[in-house]
């Protein structure tokens, strides 16, 4: 529904990036932990793995791997995990081993629950997204870069305004590629302090959050003309003089 920014942000709230591991043979290790089942939720690397599977058949992936982040190498190497890496540790051994094997037979159902929801009555892919933030993110995250709210982007002839899903994803993109670049070019700034890099964060946070809200405000404006799938902003000015 949001794009790639929920996986990676899952990556950084769960302190994934450990499972990287330079002298592993294959690049990564399982980290404790990663790999197991709770009696609630699936293991954090099974869920990363469906969560990569998807955006690989939504068109985002070649988006995905382009960003310059190890975030992304923790994404990847997630599809690498095979199933007999997963566990359901519990005291009744025979039950966890059933248990998780269902589970594991039961997922390509889901996945295609899942691909039913994101189908049209045509049977074609939903927008989810992607067109839009191929066609805004550059501007998005230059907006970002001078510490403006990029609610509006000019593209050199009309003004337009990115949707949630743009807006979101540019935004963590700038925040895992140039967020350092951001504050190497602010006097007193160090990006090896994390109290200094915690403050633009949140005001990245800040200015992303509030072109989310403004962008609700500006498509119900009267100058607020939609084109396919997006909105841009009539000049009235234009327009009362053609009228005259």
């Amino acid at each position: 529904m949001t794009g790639p920014c929920y996986a990676l942000t899952y990556v950084e709230l769960f302190g994934l990036t450990t499972i990287l591991d330079p002298t592993a043979s294959f690049g990564f290790s399982v980290t404790a932990g990663s790999n197991i089942f709770a009696r609630s939720h699936p293991a954090d690397l099974f869920r990363l793995k469906q969560h990569v599977l998807l955006l690989q058949r939504l068109g985002w992936w070649d988006e995905v791997k382009s960003f310059k982040s190890h975030y992304v190498d923790v994404l990847e190497n997630t599809t690498k995990v095979k199933e007999n890496a997963f566990e359901f540790p519990t005291t009744e051994r025979k039950y966890a081993h059933e248990t998780l094997q269902a589970f594991l037979g039961l997922t390509p159902f889901l996945t295609g629950l899942v691909t039913e929801v994101t189908l049209d009555s045509e049977r074609k892919e939903l927008d989810c997204g992607l067109r839009e933030y191929k066609r805004f993110g550059d501007l998005i995250e230059e907006y970002l870069g001078r510490g403006v709210v990029p609610s509006t982007v000019f593209d050199g002839k009309d003004h337009w305004y990115p949707d949630t899903v743009a807006l979101l994803n540019a935004s963590m993109k700038f925040y895992l590629e140039s967020l350092e670049k951001l504050m190497s070019g602010i006097e007193d700034q160090k990006t090896s302090l994390a109290g200094h890099r915690s403050r633009w964060i949140k005001r990245l946070e800040a200015l992303t959050g509030k072109a989310i809200e403004d962008h609700h405000l500006l498509i119900d404006e009267k100058e607020a003309v939609p084109v396919g799938s997006t909105f841009k902003r009539t000049d009235s000015r234009s327009l009362k003089s053609a009228d005259h």
